[in-house]
């Protein structure tokens, strides 16, 4: 039995390998660490961008519904003007026919 239990305890050149390996594998780990902290910036600086353009997109929408009610009303205003436009040149040809009237009568 004492023959066996050296077999069991691993050599020298063993926990060498061991060593390098968990050292290998320890240096991955920190590198794909570091890729995931890069990453994670990365998606904060793209979801900032979004929010950014959700917002500029908003506020474009405010502005076009603005100008859209401003093109609203400045259409009344001109269909406004053009029937005041018409009823004042109806007033100017009944003036001016009554006018023609009154100085041929006269």
């Amino acid at each position: 039995m004492d023959a066996q239990i050296p077999a069991l305890v691993p050599s020298t050149e063993g926990l060498a390998i061991i060593a390098t390996s968990w050292g290998a594998s320890l240096t991955k780990v920190n590198i794909l660490e570091k890729n995931l902290e890069k990453a994670q910036a990365e998606f904060e600086t793209f979801r900032g961008q979004l929010v950014t353009q959700d917002t500029a997109k908003a506020q474009s929408q405010e502005h076009l519904a603005a100008l859209q009610h401003k093109d609203e009303t400045t259409g009344a205003r001109l269909r406004d003007a053009e029937e005041g436009l018409e009823r004042a040149k109806t007033t100017y040809m009944n003036v001016q026919g009554q006018a023609c009237l009154y100085f041929e009568l006269s």
